[in-house]
């Protein structure tokens, strides 16, 4: 667990995300994908399978955002399956710090590199991942559907 402040929040926590956290991160999957949303089914898969790993963030609190990446231990990778945070919590810097919480479990499990998909439509995310050292490695076509490209990134895993 990480307690942190930042400008804009008095108290932030991260923290690995637990099943009893499965109604709040449903939540927070429906107000940032709406429609695209996982099924209750999935997310509970993401907190009972060993090889997914998961965080959230809770700001004064709020379970206001979480993240998962796959474990790929035989290929030394991981894969960010999801990251989310509540619209209205967004720009606050709360998807680094996600990121950053997983990134140190990435190391600790001496992980290399780390690989993620994005909507090319999704610049705000796009630019987040490339502020964090993500490079863009191809565009996978129909990926989100017809007409619904996304861009494969990687980056390497710091072990620091």
């Amino acid at each position: 667990m990480l307690k942190m402040g930042c400008s804009h929040y008095q108290f932030v926590r991260l923290r690995p995300a637990i099943m009893e956290d499965l109604e709040e991160m449903l939540n927070i999957e429906r107000s940032s994908f709406g429609d695209e949303s996982y099924q209750k089914e999935l997310i509970e898969q993401l907190l009972s399978d060993k090889e997914f790993h998961n965080a959230i963030v809770e700001v004064e609190d709020v379970k206001v955002g979480y993240a998962t990446f796959f474990e790929d231990a035989r290929k030394k990778r991981a894969r960010l399956i999801t990251i989310a945070v509540m619209p209205e919590y967004r720009n606050r810097g709360l998807a680094k710090a996600l990121l950053a919480f997983l990134q140190k479990e990435m190391g600790r499990l001496r992980l290399g590199i780390v690989s993620l998909e994005v909507g090319t439509s999704n610049v705000p995310a796009t630019n987040l991942y490339l502020s964090l050292g993500f490079r863009i490695k191809g565009t996978i076509p129909n990926y989100y559907g017809k007409g619904k490209d996304a861009l494969y990134m990687e980056r390497s895993i710091d072990r620091a």
